[in-house]
């Protein structure tokens, strides 16, 4: 936890956080352009709006420097945010995730940057005036001016705007001229001593303070004109991780950095009450990139809780309902990404107690799960708690009466059968109804399906039922995923991709294409066949959008028309326009750029004025040659990812296959899928020829979530069994084995496996063991 170590501050840092520490102690506060500029701001840093940089143990606010582009969108973000002016939220970051990165926008700002892109305080063409290459540009007073005036445009404010004083309006872009002028009405902004606005000069820190503590005074249900007021402090939980620690004095100064790249800085001493492994912990401090919770009023940190004792990462929290999760990644519900991690290094707890990915993964069979996920600094999950809701239980009925139902092997009583709610397909029906249907189904081999709720005593208070008919199973799609899929309030598991057909407006395309269209279509409407196992076979999938699309080769393409074979299209690039470009998110300029040199089958979608709405564009495949390696995240039948990059297969049957696994080969494309499948790690080397994987070498690294049967200590072998079949591998004389977290060896788990089962995770180099981690069932 402690590391004695103490790396610098970052000098350097101007981040805006939602609210400081040390605010009002800058020792360079009288280095100021003017002298009424130390009010503002000491308010500013009061209110949390801006706060400055630590240099050789001082706080310093560097009122005369400049403040650039993503600075200034941060800070109209947390003045909104702080005003409580923010209105409605959500996950914009991955909207608009791809654009910034083609812009080079730096992560830290991507909060503050996505919302302004879905508010239009910032458009995308404003985003080329942030960056030169990887350099932050700084902002002249015109745009600033031009971003807080769409700010307050959107929230209803026009301020006096008959009355503005200022001379050189006339020097003022067009585009910026109604905001600067809203501002300037609301008396957010003044002019120089010759009531000159000047708006092409870079804005300064210190007339940044201004603008703040009148915009926050004016939103707050003050005016712009108004003096800086003290600002109410309250108790805030957060989380974060330590940049650094550096001694000042007798305290030190510790800086945290939270998920949203929001930066702290506390004065603080070995006093300050700090948790670490449950216990209260004194005369300690935590080191540098421990992930902690921090609470704080003001300017006083309040108390510090480890979570995380890092040698380094850079880590965050996601949290929700599990919606799909495999042996590599998760995704969680009203969330498009998924979450990838290594199967041998994740951590794994559910309700509580350790477990594994297979355990959860049968939780969710037969629970709603919720989980909190924590990631590492490159979006990969290193920790996965996941919690069961056991006020419901789902599965197929294996027996009904009227005084009990039995689900997944277990039966369970009803509260009260009278007062018994009953469900099913939707409509309201009673007990003897559903028994009925049962009995009528299961003559026929076929299933019915039910959801139970309980009541605080266990005992079954509901009834949500359905059937696998016609009518059950087309539909709007609700959620889908490479296993399940759910139209209305069924929740279907789709067949092996080998077995399933997938087809789109009457097009047979791959699951992930309809998984992909899913993303951007809440419209998508299908209609399931299922085989005798109750698992669908095939997807007749229908777009919102079939009627109004155009496809063909892709002729020309500029800012605001689009030339697709012989028919030219228009749309406006300050409209909402998305675009995908292989399946990924992408800008327009991209797709101009990328035509210019190559050549696009593409798809466009037409609003109902004729404008276009959406592009997909799919490059034609070169004849280029390529190899790549890393870590297989996935595999199948169309597309092996490494990392977080796709490649296409075009046939898996084409592939050559050679991958090292211990004592045993993987020699085909289909093996390779269930390796994946089983758990087992990869890292390989990948040939790509006319844009399709032909070959894949490499060697198995590490084997999750294995059943262990039988050990050989005097042969140093151990046996493990997966879902595709046994395994026996060559276990190194120096491999590190534990049990049940303990230092263990090969003999002292053959003794165990007399007694117990065993399971766990195996690590390999050079083809054989190199350590066991085992645990009894």
């Amino acid at each position: 936890m402690k590391k004695r170590f103490i790396a610098p501050l970052l000098a350097a840092v101007m981040v805006m956080s939602s609210v400081p520490a040390m605010a009002a102690n800058f020792s360079d506060i009288n280095n100021v352009p003017w002298d009424g500029a130390k009010a503002y701001i000491n308010d500013v840093a009061d209110k949390g709006i801006m706060v400055g940089s630590v240099e050789n143990g001082k706080q310093v606010f560097k009122a005369r420097d400049n403040l650039t582009y993503a600075e200034s969108a941060q800070i109209c973000y947390t003045i909104l945010k702080s005003t409580n002016k923010l209105g409605s939220t959500g996950d914009y970051v991955k909207k608009w995730e791809a654009v910034m990165a083609g812009y080079n926008i730096p992560t830290w700002a991507y909060t503050s940057v996505s919302y302004c892109l879905e508010k239009s305080i910032v458009t995308i063409s404003d985003l080329a005036l942030f960056m030169k290459g990887t350099k932050s540009n700084y902002a002249t007073r015109e745009n600033v001016a031009k971003f807080m005036g769409r700010a307050f445009s959107n929230l209803g404010y026009t301020g006096d705007t008959a009355n503005i004083s200022l001379k050189d309006l006339s020097s003022v872009s067009a585009e910026a001229l109604p905001y600067v002028k809203t501002i300037a009405g609301l008396g957010i902004i003044v002019g120089d001593e010759n009531k000159n606005f000047n708006p092409k000069n870079l804005i300064t820190r210190a007339e940044m303070a201004v603008v703040c503590s009148k915009s926050y005074d004016t939103l707050s249900g003050g005016g712009g004109n108004n003096d800086p007021k003290p600002s109410e402090n309250k108790e805030v939980t957060a989380y974060g991780t330590v940049v650094s620690n550096e001694p000042y004095n007798d305290s030190y100064i510790i800086t945290l950095r939270t998920s949203k790249g929001d930066v702290f800085s506390f004065l603080t001493n070995s006093s300050t009450p700090m948790t670490y492994n449950n216990k209260t912990v004194k005369n300690d401090y935590p080191g540098k990139e421990d992930v902690v919770e921090f609470v704080y009023e003001g300017t006083t940190l309040k108390s510090l809780t480890v979570i995380t004792d890092a040698d380094g990462g850079y880590t965050y929290f996601i949290n929700g309902t599990i919606n799909s999760i495999t042996a590599t990644k998760v995704k969680l519900e009203n969330n498009n990404n998924y979450y990838t991690f290594s199967p041998s290094s994740v951590t794994a707890t559910l309700d509580g107690s350790g477990s594994t990915i297979s355990k959860i993964t049968t939780a969710c069979e037969n629970y709603s799960v919720t989980a909190k996920l924590l990631m590492d600094k490159d979006n990969y999950v290193i920790e996965i708690h996941a919690t069961r809701d056991t006020s419901q239980v789902y599965g197929p009925i294996e027996m009904v009466s009227k005084a009990k139902i039995k689900i997944n092997g277990t039966s369970y009583n009803y509260a009260n059968v009278d007062d018994l709610i009953v469900k099913i397909d939707g409509s309201t029906r009673n007990i003897e109804k559903l028994i009925s249907t049962f009995d009528d189904y299961d003559e026929n081999n076929k299933k019915v399906y039910a959801t139970l709720n309980f009541d605080k005593d266990g005992d079954v208070t509901k009834i949500t039922a359905v059937t696998k008919d016609e009518k059950a199973n087309s539909g709007k799609i609700v959620s889908i995923s490479e296993t399940k899929i759910r139209i209305g309030s069924t929740t279907s598991y789709l067949a092996d991709e080998r077995d399933l057909t997938v087809k789109i407006d009457g097009v047979t395309k791959t699951l992930d294409k309809l998984i992909s269209i899913c993303k951007d279509d809440d419209e998508v409407t299908a209609k399931l066949t299922f085989d005798d196992d109750d698992y669908v076979i095939k997807i007749d999938a229908t777009t919102s959008d079939s009627d109004d699309t155009y496809e063909g080769v892709l002729k020309s393409i500029t800012k605001s028309t689009i030339k697709v074979g012989s028919k030219t299209f228009s749309y406006s690039e300050d409209e909402e326009l998305i675009v995908k470009i292989d399946g990924e998110s992408a800008t327009l300029t991209k797709l101009i750029n990328r035509a210019d040199d190559e050549e696009f089958n593409v798809k466009v979608t037409l609003d109902d004025y004729g404008d276009v709405m959406k592009i997909i564009a799919e490059a034609e495949k070169s004849d280029d040659n390529t190899d790549v390696s890393g870590e297989i995240r996935s595999a199948t039948n169309s597309t092996l990812k490494l990392g977080s990059k796709s490649y296409d297969v075009k046939d898996p049957d084409d592939v050559y296959v050679s991958i090292n696994d211990g004592n045993n080969r993987i020699s085909s494309y289909k093996e390779l899928r269930e390796a994946v499948s089983d758990g087992k790690v990869m890292n390989v080397d990948v040939a790509i020829k006319k844009g399709y994987v032909s070959e894949v070498t490499g060697d198995v690294t590490a084997i999750e979530d294995v059943d262990i049967t039988d050990v050989y200590p005097d042969s140093d072998k151990i046996r493990i069994s997966v879902s595709s079949g046994k395994y026996t591998y060559e276990v190194k004389s120096s491999a590190d084995i534990t049990l049940d977290g303990k230092d263990s060896n090969l003999t002292k788990l053959k003794n165990r496996l007399d007694t117990d089962d065993l399971y766990g995770s195996l690590t390999l180099r050079s083809e054989k063991v190199s350590s066991v981690e085992a645990y009894t069932k």
